[in-house]
């Protein structure tokens, strides 16, 4: 059967893979003009990998293109059917003449090859190696052209178009050793991509010797500081890296590690930013003052000049909002950004993370016990970030990563896949210690009450988002009178209790019947200011007759410490399973004498049920991904010690 020429040529130049019983197939899709040449290509090598039509050579590509193909959710077929509705094109359209290349005399281009005379490899050639990625130029026109280019697409290459200079491939610095790797399996020249495999493991080297430096450095502690060997080992972490995340459990000391990090390592004359929530502006500036001979952080505030101190302190609130303070804050060049409660950037549309990626630094540490609030989509925002590789494209990361499906209305990566590898590829970006490692604490034992509720709340089911927010308040408030009586069994024991809630309404009703009971209690909800929340913390923490603390779980459940209870209380169940983390937490830390015990409230009913087999499914991802992380100091000379072996196979191909 005679094929039409495209694909002919399409044929030849992927060297015969596609099997005669699809000749009818392709003919019927190329015939008429209707494709363009890529077209034909592509649709070509979906079907031979479809139909197992390979040669030995091809394998390994086309195997990718077929994994990669099925993930985003393409098949041949349905590839055929999109590409027979396309406009047609003109014979111009579908010659093989590659066109011209604009040369410089400032970069070198790949020459001009003709596809019918050329015998020789395939040449590639590294323009420059950035921070993150690395810009590869390919002799274009010879039949490999296109199996090059599709290598560079699957490790997250993205082809730059330009008209007054060379165009070029752009492809991640952690891809580049891959990229040469499977290359070299198609014979083509990679003596040109050795210089920029000898720069990126250069930096790794010169990485992993900076770890070696701080770790045998003596460190500069003031006197009235005591430092746990896990905090000697945090601060040395950060000292060590210009990027990084510190994951320590709650109440591990995460503030204090920072702020020594920064004394042992700040220079004269340079100065950092550091973005936190509102409540907790004034507690980095009191550990500061703490043990500081000489204080050097001050707060900023709107509608008030810029302090000129070393350590600016500014919420997060007031750092997103337009206005002259803003203008300020980005108009210095500090030399470290620090964010702390650094899960509340895990969105890159929002203000707060926009102003921290305008922020002029060239070193950005985060600082938080809960990186993965819900799902490792959670992790992206924090690796753009500080500028990691894995956060260069976020549709290739939640490809890998996150299970990225197409959901017929855009794409989905609310999932999770290949959290292991994800885990080692992160191990020398982030140190995550539990206090179970590394403190000798007494138990914290978990458990739970079952309620029953009236059978129209157990049993209904919700069609909308709002009505299943509504019935979540009712079974809430049915819940009230169960809470109160665990709360009253903690009390006869003479047990000091925590309480959170997500809801005002239960707040109010806990409150209230403290009141009835002549219990005295406090309070904490997102109305309350942060001089208030102090004083309120500090009359739990040391006044004997109050003896429960009532907090919305959001407002209440970061930056103070209840070490005065050893009864803690979930009124109702949170979408999120960091939030009932870090509440937990606020008793269960440095400080803790006692065995805590948490109890939660759980309704028989359908939306509890749901909503505890969620918590459940999300707490073991988040599980998974910190039980992978390895020793960070180790993971680095492991990745520095891989791209020289990278270089040197380069140097004998």
């Amino acid at each position: 059967m005679d094929l039409p020429p495209p694909l002919k040529d399409a044929c030849e130049r992927l060297r015969r893979v596609v099997p005669a019983r699809d000749a009818a197939v392709m003919m019927d899709a190329a015939t008429a003009d209707h494709l363009g040449l890529s077209d034909v290509v592509a649709v070509a090598r979906l079907l031979a990998v479809h139909r197992g039509g390979l040669s030995s050579l091809e394998a390994a590509t086309a195997r990718d293109t077929l994994e990669r193909g099925r993930e985003a959710g393409i098949n041949p077929s349905a590839s055929l059917a999109r590409l027979r509705r396309k406009p047609r094109r003109t014979q111009q359209e579908l010659t093989l003449v590659p066109q011209p290349v604009r040369a410089t005399t400032a970069t070198p281009t790949p020459r001009r090859i003709d596809p019918v005379t050329w015998r020789g490899p395939v040449a590639a050639v590294a323009l420059d190696v950035g921070e993150t990625k690395t810009r590869l130029q390919f002799d274009y026109g010879c039949p490999d052209f296109d199996r090059i280019k599709d290598v560079a697409k699957m490790h997250g290459g993205a082809w730059n178009q330009r008209k007054k200079s060379p165009s070029y491939w752009s492809v991640p610095n952690n891809e580049l050793q891959a990229i040469a790797a499977k290359l070299a399996n198609l014979q083509v020249d990679m003596s040109g991509v050795e210089s920029a495999l000898v720069i990126i493991a250069g930096r790794a080297h010169e990485a992993a010797a900076a770890i070696r430096r701080v770790r045998d450095a003596t460190l500069v502690v003031p006197e009235k500081i005591t430092l746990y060997d896990h905090q000697d080992v945090g601060v040395r972490f950060l000292m060590s890296r210009p990027n990084c995340l510190l994951a320590d459990d709650m109440g591990l000391g995460k503030t204090l590690q920072a702020l020594l990090a920064l004394y042992n390592q700040l220079g004269d004359g340079e100065r950092v930013l550091v973005l936190c929530p509102k409540t907790l502006m004034h507690n980095w500036v009191a550990e500061d003052r703490k043990w500081s001979t000489a204080p050097t952080s001050a707060i900023a505030k709107s509608g008030k000049p810029l302090p000129d101190s070393r350590i600016v302190v500014i919420s997060q609130d007031t750092a997103k909002r337009e206005g002259p303070l803003r203008d300020a804050l980005l108009k210095v060049r500090w030399a470290l950004l620090l964010i702390d409660e650094a899960h509340n950037f895990c969105k890159t549309t929002s203000q707060r993370w926009k102003f921290a990626h305008k922020v002029k630094t060239d070193r950005v540490w985060l600082m938080t016990a809960t990186p993965m609030m819900n799902r490792p989509m959670d992790l992206f925002s924090l690796l753009k970030l500080t500028k990691h590789p894995l956060g260069a494209d976020r549709f290739k990361f939640g490809i890998r990563y996150c299970a990225g499906r197409h959901d017929g209305y855009g794409w989905n990566f609310s999932g999770s896949s290949n959290i292991p590898e994800l885990s080692k590829r992160l191990s020398g970006w982030v140190l995550r210690r539990l206090k179970s490692e590394v403190l000798d604490l007494p138990p914290k034992i978990r458990g739970s009450l079952m309620v029953k509720v009236p059978t129209r709340l157990a049993n209904m089911e919700y069609s909308t988002i709002d009505a299943l927010m509504r019935g979540r308040k009712l079974i809430a408030m049915a819940k009230v009178d169960a809470t109160i009586g665990r709360m009253k069994e903690a009390l006869d024991a003479d047990e000091k209790v925590v309480i959170f809630s997500n809801f005002l309404d239960v707040l109010d009703a806990l409150e209230a019947a403290c009141a009835k009971d002549g219990v005295r209690c406090v309070r904490i909800d997102g109305s309350v200011s942060a001089d208030e929340r102090r004083r309120v913390v500090e009359q739990f923490q040391t006044d004997p007759d109050t003896c429960v603390f009532i907090g919305q779980i959001i407002a209440a459940g970061v930056g103070i410490t209840l070490t005065a209870a050893t009864q803690v209380i979930m009124a109702d169940l949170a979408l999120v399973p960091a939030f009932h983390a870090q509440a937990e937490d606020r008793a269960y830390r440095i400080g803790t004498t006692d065995r805590i015990v948490v109890t939660y409230i759980r309704a028989e009913a359908i939306v509890d049920d749901a909503m505890w087999e969620m918590l459940e499914s999300k707490i073991d991802v988040i599980e998974m991904f910190e039980g992978g992380l390895g020793d960070a100091d180790d993971a680095v000379e492991a990745g520095a010690n891989a791209l020289l072996s990278a270089v040197r196979r380069a140097r004998r191909s």
